[in-house]
């Protein structure tokens, strides 16, 4: 009797233990730290639209402080407002000059909004591939027709009416007649200048994004080189449980081991120095293999310790970055689109 309650006892708890570790009944993935780190995202993605939002409804606001402020300039500028004992030419060449000068201080308010607002588009973009959103992601554009499109053709117009009215009341000020020839040859001039102005930033951003992506061509194909060789002459040995002292002793005694030891780890340490200076890519890094550094620098850092017995800086430059990785991991730093090009004009 007391043996077939014992052998019914376990077979109820073998059943038990394997329902508990039956996949249909247990998460595959429990880490609290992809909990919090969701969270965090998804109050990222929350603020990001919250700052949408604030940049969306101050650029109404200003907006309608500018016309407002617009309609008293034009009634300045055209004799609709009269000063006692003040010339009223002088009065509307003031006028003009104001309008030119306040609608210049609103366009930059206009730019600048639009620049904050371009940027938190862009981050809640990042924030919605690892959250599953698409709420930004599939905006739909009307691209040249957007708002800010037409805000900025309107505030260009407004430019140079402003410059024509203060020109032509400048001339008959001094007593002059208006050219009306040289004042649409100097409009032309002011056009063909912005025209070149708009070519430049175009050529820079395109000369931009040539560098940016060399440099980041450059680092993929140096750090795959490397890396290969790392894990021919390090990994196979050691990655699993890490280099002991004892064993870096017997590697100082083979000079040939010890020389392709210093060698592998010689180059890692130059790639950090190229890191740290931005000769190379410091993303596109981090995307590739930014965790094998961490957990290299890990397995070599007995050898380190002992190194800077006699070399106190011996590889600080790959230490830096293994740690800066590190940080970035426990953090839960965002890579979904981390080393992307930045300036590409298309």
């Amino acid at each position: 009797m007391d043996k077939t309650l014992t052998k019914e006892k376990e077979q109820t708890e073998t059943v038990s233990s394997q329902s508990e570790l039956s996949p249909a009944s247990a998460p595959l993935i429990q880490p609290e730290k992809d909990k919090f780190s969701l969270e965090g995202l998804r109050q990222q993605y929350t603020e990001v639209n919250n700052h949408i939002r604030h940049y969306s409804v101050l650029r109404f606001n200003i907006f309608t402080v500018f016309l407002a402020a617009l309609g008293g300039l034009f009634s300045l500028s055209f004799g609709f407002f009269e000063a006692k004992n003040v010339d009223p030419n002088i009065t509307m060449l003031w006028g003009r000059v104001g309008g030119l000068l306040v609608t210049l201080l609103f366009f930059i308010y206009e730019r600048r909004i639009q620049v904050l607002i371009n940027n938190s588009l862009e981050v809640g973009k990042e924030l919605e591939d690892p959250l599953g959103y698409k709420h930004l992601s599939n905006r739909p554009s009307w691209g040249w027709f957007r708002t800010h499109t037409a805000t900025i053709i309107f505030f260009l117009i407004l430019i140079l009416f402003w410059f024509v009215m203060a020109i032509e009341m400048l001339a008959k000020v001094k007593g002059e007649m208006v050219n009306y020839t040289e004042l649409i040859t100097i409009m032309v001039a002011v056009l063909g200048t912005l025209a070149a102005v708009y070519n430049i930033r175009l050529v820079l951003k395109a000369f931009k994004a040539d560098h940016e992506r060399r440099k980041k061509q450059a680092t993929i194909e140096y750090v795959g080189q490397i890396l290969r060789e790392a894990r021919f002459k390090i990994d196979a040995r050691y990655r699993s449980r890490g280099v002991t002292t004892e064993e870096i002793s017997k590697l100082m005694e083979n000079p040939e081991d010890y020389a392709e030891w210093r060698n592998v780890l010689g180059v890692f340490e130059h790639l950090a120095v190229g890191i740290n200076t931005g000769v190379y890519d410091k993303d596109i890094l981090y995307r590739m293999s930014g965790s094998y550094l961490t957990e290299l620098f890990t397995i070599v850092e007995p050898y380190v310790e002992l190194k800077r017995k006699i070399h106190p800086n011996a590889y600080s430059e790959f230490e830096s970055l293994a740690k800066e990785f590190g940080e970035k991991q426990r953090s839960g730093y965002l890579i979904a689109s981390t080393g992307n090009i930045k300036h590409s004009p298309v």
